[in-house]
């Protein structure tokens, strides 16, 4: 590792670019060599032949290069995305598919506005169309009625009439209650009891604009497509045939209602209902509908026709106004206009967790998400309900923070997801947190001893070190190694504990877990002190940079992701917000933001950001004080939500879309609902970790101009709180009703960062305790009136909403832009070099427009006009861009800026000229180099040794061959050279080459070798070693140095003797020899990880991250390797799935590593026990895959031979033995390649970490191209 950190942690990196091809001039690249002694009037000695240049792209620990900023996971997603135009009469929404839910309070489920605007239920979608085609509204941007009551419109004009869709929904009374499933708790369990089927209320106005009379039409039709979150969970199922009822205004069948109008239509055709609306110059009619969220029955239609829209769209409105404005915690800041857009997703936020609370028999539930994430997250359950806490609904938080019971394991460990470690943690800070809000003795009366077990398990499980080491594979950040996350989390959990202890009267026990706590954090900086030593910030894991990454991110395949270790100040308490550690960290987070937002570049992407993980980074800058940084960031969270202000969990930059697709599945997301509660109260107010109390901490400049009020009223800790600030023309006027519950240490507030306090007075007399914009107060008891002066020491930045916007747009059009590349600054790294030294040239490749992939991504280096060497590394995974210079709102990043470097040795004396150049294009300037004539005492010419090994067969007739080629990369002959090879005991050697004569420079010379076991060796991956040994001489004088070099290999050793190999064979495995060698002779070995047994059956796979066989990426065995009347088959033989049911299991997968968007191939056998074969396409507009099925259901024990096949046009998948059944596909564009996968038998991947392990055997597998 590197001991001294670049410029830039995070966009450093150091790489090793070797070149490689000869001339007659100019001789082929190879290591560095040690400098000789000096030589009386030569040029300098060898440097590293690859000089040091910083991509920005890298990092200081490997060679790994993410995807920039602002580029796709390839050049054809890249070019068939086109920009999402945004209409400046619309507010801005973020998301090219934005998602919004209607639902009502405490309800089980909600219903989902989709991307276009149409209304999606648990059976169905109610879709809307206009004019004789029924084209599909496809209406992209919503808004909420008033700004954030979940009433929702869209609004369009369409041919001279203007269109609004209203849409709500109610609990309807006299409607049947469906019976309805909860599944919950460890053991899981399960609740049954009847809910209400809420009412979906549409109303279509539709307003002649022109000045003639008209005839619009306007469809609405039911499809198929529903919630996915509500698939199965409850209801009657819907009808096997449905027609419209026109004499009762209803679509019904088989006794079930799925939805009425209050209008008839002028036509009904297969499930359309077409109106053809005449409206005068300026009239306006409506059109409404009603869509129960389940299936209803016949019997409800009365009670739903009967439902006046208008009266419960009332009803609805004011229910909203009074829990989002006058109950729980009210908050005011300035705002109008865009700016109202704090407040509004504030209460937006607030509603959307109130929708998201599941009541049902009187039990509570917390879903994430009502789609993909519909269900309990004891983690996402213990942030939202700090939020919910903040907003003021202490008896929802109580109701879920009892739910949390259910989730304890009786060993005492709580848990949600299987195998992670801060659960515990997270209910015990939970049940801590509700209590300093609310002095509910009864409630720690109920938690008490649940809370003596889960600490009892966690001082048992850590035997009173840190958490020991696990893997967060699929999670979070897909690491293996020490998680700090576990630790803070069971640190925070310990304090909450303590304060359960206190309310219950046991200090003797709260204090020994405080003191427990004390030593845990003491510990934990010890251990991770030095990692910190060496990132500059906090990790991931203890392990740092060592750490194994499932989940390729920032560093490759270590490190994994920032998550965790954002929480070391907010939410656990585990460093103080000043602490070193926690600066320099927050400066380095800063350079993984991108548009504002905390970085995930899972898959090694840049543009993929993450959500709520921000939130933790800004509420800690809140707690620091950084104002300016936290407000970056709240506005920065604020641009990345829809317009009815929802956001996904991790967002796509150029794509404008959620993490996994672009349908944005994990929209709208309840975890940043609830941190965006906890974000903004904390602005105005939070308790510090010294019990003190901090009031009016963030100011926008938005916020401090004269004649502008803030306000808040709502409990903390210390009890219930009012303030209210009125900004005068050097100060402000503040109004304290402080807490009376709980005396704070001290009070604290702020005045914006840009102004200095000159006085203070507290009910008219002065105080003197204020520094820089902070003012220091003792606890208050009664109400005080605080007149503040201050005086401007600097300009405040122009943060706002409108200028993030602003700024984002001109980011975007920058960043969609074409690439426009050229290269500057070439330079060489001496103006003279010896003949036969490395000879460095350096440049920048300049991007002044936008991010994406070039054409020709190879930078070549040129000598005398003629290329010599190529770097087709740096630009591969495309060139980003830089950020317009009128940005302030968010990090500004210069990415489009790429410096180079390569090398190469010039053989003939004099004066050369070099350059660098793009693709085919020559350079466009060039440097002039003086090359020196070789001396004897220069060192001896750079040479490599590569070595490779064929299988060795234990039973076969023939010894295995050990090949070591030599290359000579220098400029003079090599000469006397001698090569050996060693192996390990058990294994003999015999050379069968003949002696090495002379190799000429850019030549290679081969020895081979015959290896064999001398009976059965304990040793069976044996590793050789080759050494190279050697001279050099030109034809006037033998050099006076000596030159080596060295090579290993692992020899694959199997059972049995080899195989009979058919024609067309590109690879073949035969895992009943014991071993995992390509026997074809191609090379393609596959490595057998832990988790694989080898039998005469097969392998056997543990269904473990270590149960895989995993084949080396290379073109030849894929599928895109065909010509034009081939086919790829790949035959897996003797397949037998150890189990079947409850997840995907992939029995053999090629997808890409360094891509979130899926690439390549996969043969599934999926959860519902069927063999599937699928393939990536071009054009995936509502599915990454093109799927063959065979449409057999597998059994656990059973025997099948699989093929699957891909001629060009279409793949195809069979299946025989215990079931047979074949099934085909054509995908969309054509089939997208894995770019640079291994190819893995017995394990999946998400494209970023390994997943879907398949549990079972297989025999064989083969790959032909015929």
């Amino acid at each position: 590792m590197h001991s001294k950190r670049p410029r830039s942690l995070v966009l450093a990196v150091a790489l090793a670019l070797v070149a490689a091809v000869a001339a007659q001039v100019v001789a082929p690249t190879g290591p560095a060599l040690a400098a000789p002694a000096p030589v009386d009037g030569s040029a300098p000695g060898p440097t590293p032949l690859a000089p040091a240049v910083h991509n920005p792209y890298g990092n200081p620990y490997n060679d790994f290069l993410r995807t920039p900023y602002g580029v796709t996971t390839s050049p054809q997603q890249q070019a068939a995305l086109p920009p999402v135009s945004d209409d400046p009469n619309e507010p801005f929404d973020w998301y090219r598919n934005p998602v919004s839910v209607l639902g009502v309070y405490g309800g089980p489920e909600e219903s989902v506005v989709t991307a276009k605007g149409d209304l999606q239920t648990a059976f169905g979608t109610l879709t809307f169309a206009t004019g004789a085609d029924r084209t599909p509204i496809d209406q992209r941007v919503k808004t909420w009625q008033d700004g954030y009551l979940p009433i929702l419109r869209e609004r369009f004009d369409r041919d001279g009439v203007r269109n609004e869709i209203q849409m709500y929904a109610a609990t309807v009374p006299d409607v049947t209650q469906v019976a309805y499933r909860e599944t919950y708790g460890n053991p899981q369990r399960r609740l049954d009891a009847p809910v209400d089927n809420m009412v979906n209320f549409v109303r279509v106005n539709l307003t002649n604009t022109g000045d003639a009379t008209t005839t619009y039409r306007f469809s609405v039709g039911l499809g198929n497509d529903k919630v996915a979150g509500a698939a199965g969970t409850t209801g009657p199922a819907r009808p096997a045939s449905a027609a419209w009822d026109e004499a009762r205004n209803a679509y019904l069948g088989d006794g079930k209602l799925l939805f009425t109008a209050d209008q008839s239509p002028d036509r009904a055709s297969g499930g359309n209902l077409d109106y053809d609306v005449r409206l005068a110059a300026g009239q306006t009619r409506s059109l409404v509908f009603k869509l129960p969220y389940f299936v209803a029955q016949e019997s409800d239609l009365a009670a739903i026709s009967g439902a006046s829209y208008q009266e419960y769209l009332t009803g609805t409105a004011d229910f909203w106004h009074r829990t989002l404005d006058r109950a729980g915690t009210r908050i005011e800041v300035p705002g109008t206009g865009v700016e109202s857009k704090i407040l509004d997703t504030y209460k937006a936020s607030l509603a959307l967790s109130l929708l998201s609370f599941d009541r049902v028999d009187g039990k509570y539930f917390w879903d994430a998400n009502p789609t993909v994430y519909d269900g309990y997250w004891l983690r996402d359950a213990a942030f939202d309900m700090d939020g919910m806490l903040d907003a003021g609904f202490p008896d929802i938080v109580r109701g879920v923070d009892v739910a949390m019971l259910d989730y304890q394991h009786d060993d005492g460990q709580f848990n949600s997801q299987s195998g992670q470690l801060d659960a515990t943690g997270q209910a015990l800070w939970a049940f801590g947190n509700y209590y300093a809000a609310t002095h509910d003795a009864a409630f720690a009366r109920q938690v008490w001893p649940a809370v003596q077990r889960a600490m009892a398990w966690e001082w048992k499980f850590r035997d009173g070190g840190l958490m020991p080491e696990a893997a967060m594979d699929h999670d979070n950040e897909g690491v293996r190694g020490h998680l700090l996350t576990y630790d803070l989390w069971n640190i925070a959990g310990e304090q909450g504990a303590a304060a359960i202890a206190r309310a219950v009267g046991d200090d003797a026990t709260a204090g020994e877990w405080t003191q427990r706590r004390t030593k845990y954090v003491d510990l934990l900086r010890e251990k991770v002190k030095p990692a910190v030593d060496q990132l500059g910030f906090l990790p991931t894991t203890l392990e740092g940079a060592q750490a194994t990454g499932v989940r390729t991110g920032w560093y490759g395949a270590v490190y994994g992701i920032d998550w965790g270790n954002l929480e070391a100040v907010w939410p656990t308490g585990a460093l103080d917000p000043q602490d070193p550690w926690v600066t320099a960290s927050m400066k380095a987070w800063e350079q993984k933001t991108f548009e504002g937002i905390f970085g995930y570049p899972e898959g090694g992407l840049e543009n993929m950001l993450h959500s709520y993980t921000t939130t933790s980074i800004a509420i800690t800058d809140v707690r620091r004080g950084d104002q300016w940084a936290a407000l970056r960031y709240l506005y920065g969270l604020l641009l990345h939500t829809s317009s009815t202000h929802m956001a996904a969990e991790a967002v796509r930059a150029v794509e404008r879309w959620g993490r996994h697709n672009p349908q944005t599945d994990t929209m709208p997301h309840g975890e940043f609902a609830g941190k965006y509660l906890t974000m903004l109260h904390d602005m105005l107010a939070y308790e510090g970790q010294d019990d003190s109390l901090h009031l009016a901490n963030v100011w926008s400049p938005q916020w401090a101009r004269p004649g502008q009020r803030i306000a808040f009223a709502g409990d903390t800790d210390f009890g219930h709180l009012e303030y209210s600030i009125e900004v005068g023309d050097a100060g402000a006027t503040m109004r304290l009703d402080p807490p009376t519950r709980t005396a704070p240490k001290s009070i604290v507030i702020s005045i914006p960062q840009n102004d200095t306090v000159t006085s203070v007075t507290v009910n008219g007399r002065s105080v003197r305790t204020f520094h820089a914009n902070r003012i220091t107060l003792p606890a208050l008891t009664d109400p005080a009136d605080i007149r503040i002066g201050w005086r401007q020491q600097e300009a405040a930045p122009a943060y706002s909403f409108a200028r993030a916007v602003s700024d984002y747009q001109a980011n975007y059009r920058k960043m969609t832009g074409a690439p426009q590349v050229e290269i500057a600054d070439t330079a060489v790294g001496h103006p003279s070099v010896r003949a036969g030294y490395p000879l460095q040239v350096t440049a920048e490749v300049v991007n002044t427009g936008g991010a994406g992939y070039l054409d020709d991504p190879r930078v070549r280096l040129y000598v005398d006009g003629t290329p010599v060497s190529t770097d087709d590394r740096s630009l591969a995974k495309g060139i980003g861009f830089t950020t317009p210079k009128q940005v302030i709102s968010f990090q500004r990043h210069d990415e489009g800026v790429v410096p180079v470097g390569l090398g190469t040795t010039v053989c003939s004396p004099g004066r050369h000229t070099v350059g660098i150049g793009l693709g085919d294009q020559p350079p466009a300037k060039t440097v002039a180099v003086t090359v020196l004539p070789m001396v004897p005492t220069q060192s001896a010419p750079a040479a490599t040794l590569s070595l490779d090994a064929t299988a060795a067969f234990l039973d076969g007739d023939g010894p295995a061959t050990a090949t070591a080629t030599i290359t000579n990369r220098g400029c003079a002959p090599l000469s006397d050279v001698d090569i050996t090879l060693a192996a390990p005991d058990g294994w003999s050697v015999q050379r069968t080459s003949p002696a090495t004569g002379p190799v000429a420079p850019g030549e290679s010379a081969t020895v081979r070798w015959h290896v064999a076991p001398d009976g059965h060796p304990a040793d069976t991956q044996p590793t050789l070693t080759a050494t190279a040994e050697y001279g050099w001489r030109t034809d006037r004088w033998a050099g006076h140095t000596t030159g080596s070099a060295d090579a290993t290999t692992t020899m694959v050793v199997c059972t049995g003797a080899p195989p009979q190999v058919e024609p067309g064979t590109r690879a073949q495995w035969d895992f009943g020899r014991g071993c995992a060698a390509d026997l074809s002779g191609s090379g393609h070995d596959g490595h057998a990880g832990s988790g694989v047994t080898f039998s005469d059956t097969g392998a056997v796979f543990d269904g473990t991250a270590d149960g895989a066989v995993t084949v080396p990426y290379d073109d030849r065995y894929q599928p895109e390797s065909i010509g034009a009347g081939q086919t790829w088959t790949l035959r897996l033989t003797g397949v037998v799935p150890g189990k079947v049911g409850g997840a995907y299991q992939a029995v053999a997968n090629a997808r890409s590593l360094s891509s979130s968007y899926s690439t390549g191939w996969t043969v599934y056998l999926n959860p519902d026990g069927t063999f599937t074969f699928r393939m990536s396409q071009v054009d995936h507009p509502g599915s990454t895959y093109a799927i063959a099925q065979s449409g057999v259901h597998a059994e656990a024990g059973q025997r099948y031979d699989i093929a699957a096949r891909w001629d060009g046009t279409r793949l195809s998948v069979t299946v025989s033995g215990a079931g047979s059944g074949t099934g085909s596909a054509t995908p969309n564009g054509g089939y997208l390649p894995v770019g640079n996968g291994p190819m893995d038998l017995g394990k999946g991947t998400t494209g970023t970490a390994d997943s879907y392990f398949f549990t079972g055997s297989i025999e064989a597998a083969t790959i032909t191209v015929e």
